[in-house]
């Protein structure tokens, strides 16, 4: 045995649980930051590589504290990539969470992308600059014992492990989340169907939602009247029906004007109430449009059609606001859909101002003879773009 030049010889190896758990740490609170754990989204899925790469840190280091002055240097060589690598995913889950964004989609609004790239930014910044004072400390350095053919065989036995170890962990780690996902589901549907059968009939007016109402006024009414409501916020692109919307409350349903049924639900904007839905059972289309016949004004104007070359779209009027409605297409339910009386003339109008601009042909919906008296030019509509 032979000593090696002590001005170049590596340190005794040791371990790093800071690094690794810190990144464990911060991968649990992108999560929890989320507001509901295991919610699918970006958090999520920045959060599960963090505390991953956290994982590997350790397991590197301390199979180097394990080997002692023979280490492989798994760290060295494997486990520092995983401290940028899981840096980074703790950091844009955590801007993530922080702002609520869940969705790839809701980057593309400036609005949305600007928060999430500034805290993103002031994070990896930290980062860095912790990383660069960790590097920059002294080392100490110590004699080791040169190795020999025994010890060379002994650190590919020792590299093998690793990643033998690392394969096995992520194998075990990516099947853990597929099956706590599955029964995730599952209980959410369980639970779901549960809240259906137990619901009373859905018997409130076709127009007895007025628009403005709050989230609060409404979630408490349908909790005294037996439903079940849940009033989600930081709404995904997904969950939106309109780039306002701030708030949906959803209750499940067992059958509404005696038609069998799905869901109620019902989306707000700063102002209030704006739309509402309810879903039928596919096969319910008679159903549905004899009671909307009978209980409101059918319309005759061409409202388009659910999809390109689905059924067409019918309409019924009310005093204050639009039902629509299709036959079921592709889609497994009917969906009953509610556009408040102020919300669809503003949209209406703005559509109007926009064709005008744009120099585009569009069929005007006859917001003035369904409800005389409105006029487009008394309402405040966006400037004129450029």
């Amino acid at each position: 045995m032979t000593l090696t030049d002590t001005s170049n010889s590596p340190k005794q190896p040791r371990i790093r649980p800071f690094s690794g758990s810190l990144l464990i740490l911060i991968g649990i609170a992108a999560i929890w930051g989320q507001r509901q754990l295991l919610t699918p989204g970006l958090p999520l899925a920045a959060g599960l590589i963090a505390g991953y790469a956290g994982l590997v840190v350790l397991i590197t280091s301390l199979v180097d504290w394990l080997d002692g002055q023979h280490s492989s240097n798994a760290y060295a060589d494997f486990g520092r990539f995983f401290v940028g690598i899981g840096g980074v995913a703790a950091a844009f889950g955590i801007a993530l969470a922080t702002t609520g964004t869940r969705e790839a989609a809701d980057l593309l609004r400036a609005a949305q992308a600007i928060p999430v790239l500034a805290i993103f930014t002031a994070l990896l910044a930290f980062l860095a600059y912790f990383a660069q004072r960790t590097a920059g400390k002294q080392r100490e350095n110590t004699a080791v014992p040169t190795p020999g053919k025994m010890s060379l065989s002994g650190v590919n036995k020792t590299k093998s492990l690793l990643a033998l170890t690392l394969l096995v962990t992520a194998a075990y780690l990516l099947n853990q989340r597929l099956n706590e996902h599955q029964q995730s589901n599952a209980e959410y549907d369980q639970q779901n169907e549960i809240e259906r059968i137990k619901a009373p009939p859905w018997t409130y007016k076709l127009d007895e939602f007025a628009a403005g109402v709050s989230p609060e006024t409404l979630r408490t009414r349908l909790n005294k009247d037996g439903y079940r409501v849940y009033c989600p916020r930081n709404l995904t692109s997904k969950e939106k029906i309109a780039t306002d919307n701030k708030v949906n409350c959803w209750a499940m349903l067992k059958s509404a004007y005696g038609i069998p049924a799905i869901i109620a639900s019902f989306w707000f904007n700063d102002q209030g109430l704006t739309n509402y839905l309810i879903r039928f059972e596919k096969d319910q289309w008679s159903a549905v449009t004899l009671y909307l016949d009978a209980n409101s004004k059918r319309m005759t104007d061409d409202l388009g059609s659910s999809s390109p070359g689905g059924p067409p779209v019918r309409g019924w009027l009310l005093e204050n606001g639009v039902l629509m409605s299709a036959e079921a297409d592709t889609d497994q339910f009917i969906t009953m859909l509610w556009t408040a009386r102020d919300k669809y003339v503003e949209d209406e109008c703005t559509a109007r101002r926009k064709a005008l601009i744009e120099r585009n042909r569009r069929v005007k919906q006859n917001i003035e003879t369904w409800w005389p008296g409105t006029d487009c030019a008394s309402l405040p509509l966006p400037p004129k773009p450029g």
